[in-house]
């Protein structure tokens, strides 16, 4: 079987993401997260859902500000985004 495209790449990679969080791995899943965020291909859509995704994660763990960026589109400092 031929691979994905690399839009299916990231959008398994940000339902992996989803998964890995719920099953209390929020670290691995931040960084999921953040490696679709920093590909400058995906697609606005999928970095959307990656933004909500952290802000869950950021969330869940009492991180409210990072949530609050993350919900509003922006990354924490430190992160290498395009």
């Amino acid at each position: 079987m031929a691979g994905g495209s690399p839009q299916d790449t990231r959008r398994a990679s940000l339902i992996l993401a989803q998964v890995i969080e719920k099953l209390g791995q929020p670290s691995r899943a931040e960084e999921l997260c953040l490696a679709v965020l920093t590909d400058p291909q995906a697609e606005e859509n999928i970095r959307n859902e990656a933004f909500n995704t952290l802000g869950r994660i950021y969330a869940g763990q009492k991180y409210y500000e990072k949530a609050a960026l993350a919900f509003a589109g922006i990354l924490p400092q430190g992160a290498d985004i395009p």
